[in-house]
């Protein structure tokens, strides 16, 4: 491992200015579970950390008005621990946040880390996209808001300028009578997906559908917007499921590699999709009804 600089500063600012005065390989250190272990296998190459974790006030998440605000330093742990007004404004953070690695790196990493990271087959990405996020980045030149859907440019790369900073996402607010589910297919725990599929549905009048929300991952470069899925459960039940599924499988764009073939991965994108629409409106009528 080649050695490399490291700076702890104690505002936004001075990071932010480190950031500026340094070079493609000053990186960014929230909670470290995605950097760290690139660092170690030789895939990324720093010549400077700037470790954000001294500076106060980076780790909350919130409602706000019509908005779920996630700070740099939110930790993925803290939307298992969700309380009962947050759970039920964001259900599908609560519903990814249990699925993602293990114990100890729920415990470490941090959500804005996981979507600078730009995993193809981590969890919250693809419930940023299902969601219309948007996520404000920050450098010394100013800030800026870029939504999720044109924030994710391909596997591992983002919309971030070298000098940016992901410093807050905000996730709209779920309708009432919502539910969430996450299904993913993997081979060991705490693995990354092979597939994924994120889910929100609200229920209307009669329990049928009124808003969807489907997101893929795993099943492409960028987490992959479901929107033909979502249209066919629309003012539906489900009955409705099974064309959804294919709608989606349809929309996936997997390809082959030594993990799975991408006629695999395409087929259970139709298993995981049915399975994560029934049980997000399982729960939501359970709640509508309790």
């Amino acid at each position: 491992m080649s050695p490399f600089g490291y700076c702890r500063p104690s505002s936004l600012a001075d990071a932010l200015a480190l950031l500026a005065a340094g070079d493609r390989g000053t990186k960014i250190l929230a909670g470290g579970q995605s950097l760290l272990p690139a660092i170690a296998l030789g895939r990324t190459v720093p010549t400077r950390l700037i470790d954000l974790s001294r500076i106060p006030d980076l780790r909350y998440a919130r409602r706000d008005q019509d908005s779920v605000v996630v700070g740099p330093l939110a930790r993925h742990s803290d939307f298992v621990r969700m309380d009962t007004r947050l759970r039920l404004a964001a259900p599908l953070l609560a519903g990814a946040a249990p699925l993602i690695g293990s114990e100890a790196i729920r415990n470490c990493g941090t959500l804005l880390g996981s979507l600078a990271h730009a995993h193809p087959a981590g969890e919250w990405p693809a419930v940023a996209v299902a969601l219309d996020a948007e996520v404000e980045v920050m450098s010394a030149r100013g800030s800026r808001t870029v939504p999720a859907r044109d924030f994710f440019v391909r596997a591992f790369q983002t919309a971030l300028a070298r000098d940016e900073i992901l410093v807050e996402a905000r996730f709209p607010v779920a309708p009432p009578r919502s539910a969430a589910a996450v299904r993913k297919l993997t081979y060991r725990h705490a693995d990354f997906a092979i597939v994924g599929v994120a889910v929100q549905l609200s229920l209307g009048e009669g329990d049928l559908v009124a808003d969807a929300r489907i997101a893929l991952y795993g099943a492409g470069a960028t987490p992959i917007r479901a929107r033909a899925a979502e249209r066919a459960v629309l003012s539906e039940r489900p009955e409705s499921f099974g064309e959804a599924a294919h709608a989606a499988a349809q929309a996936a764009d997997p390809v082959d590699d030594d993990a799975a073939s991408a006629s695999y991965r395409r087929e259970m994108v139709l298993v995981f999709t049915r399975r994560a629409l029934q049980a997000a409106y399982d729960r939501a009528l359970a709640n509508a009804h309790a």
